[in-house]
C-alpha cells in the first residue's frame, strides 16, 4: 500500500483540487481508509511517501505510529 500527503489548490471555479503530492503528512480521512483495507486484507506492507519537506524522525515516527494503530 502507498500512503501519502497531499496539497489542496483552489481552481478558479471555486473549488478545491487534491494532488498527491507526498509533501505533508496523511489526513485522517487517508488513515480511516487505511484502516478499512487492513480490517478487510490484514496487514499488507505499506510504503508512507514523502517526496519534498521530508519531515525529522520523531515526525516520522510518529506516523508510523499511526499505522500501527490499526495492526491488532
Amino acid at each position: 500500500l502507498h500512503i501519502a500527503g497531499h496539497s489542496q489548490k483552489k481552481l478558479n471555479t471555486g473549488k478545491s483540487l487534491c494532488i498527491d503530492t507526498h509533501d505533508q503528512a496523511v489526513i485522517e480521512p487517508v488513515w480511516l481508509l487505511y484502516q478499512r483495507i487492513i480490517n478487510k486484507f490484514g496487514i499488507l506492507p505499506t510504503l508512507l511517501e514523502y517526496d519534498d519537506n521530508i519531515p525529522n524522525l520523531t515526525d516520522l515516527i510518529e506516523e508510523l505510529n499511526q499505522a500501527k494503530r490499526f495492526w491488532n
